[in-house]
């Protein structure tokens, strides 16, 4: 009986101690993005010059947009969404009225409708 409490007590000081460690690399590489976009690039050129066209839209762009934003004129971008619903032997089934309410969500999430947008986390806050 000691040896199981012992052995418990063991796994579960392991358990926090990896933890722990895998919380503590924030060498600035901890987020795989720049790593994979570098790879992307050197495998498709035609990628880093069309990054930099947007980048430079945007730029060109971006007074116009503050000024919409300013003047609470609402731009509307239209991104066609496809919802994959999967089932176990048709059970779990939503329906459509079910996805829709969800795409209400997400659209007033993204404008900051919804109640809980003081709870952004401060790299997404606009």
């Amino acid at each position: 009986m000691k040896s199981n409490k012992l052995t418990l007590l063991m796994f579960v000081v392991l358990l926090f101690s990896v933890n722990i460690n895998a919380q503590s690399n924030k060498t600035g590489n901890w987020c795989g993005t720049d790593k994979y976009m570098e790879q992307k690039h050197n495998q498709n050129p035609a990628l880093l010059l069309q990054q930099e066209m947007m980048e430079q839209y945007i730029l060109d762009n971006k007074e116009t947009f503050k000024s919409n934003i300013n003047n609470k004129q609402a731009i509307n971008f239209v991104i066609p969404v496809v919802w994959h619903v999967v089932t176990y032997n048709g059970q779990g089934n939503v329906t459509k009225a079910d996805i829709d309410d969800q795409m209400l969500t997400l659209n007033e999430d993204f404008q900051r409708l919804n109640a809980d947008a003081s709870n952004t986390r401060i790299q997404f806050a606009p």
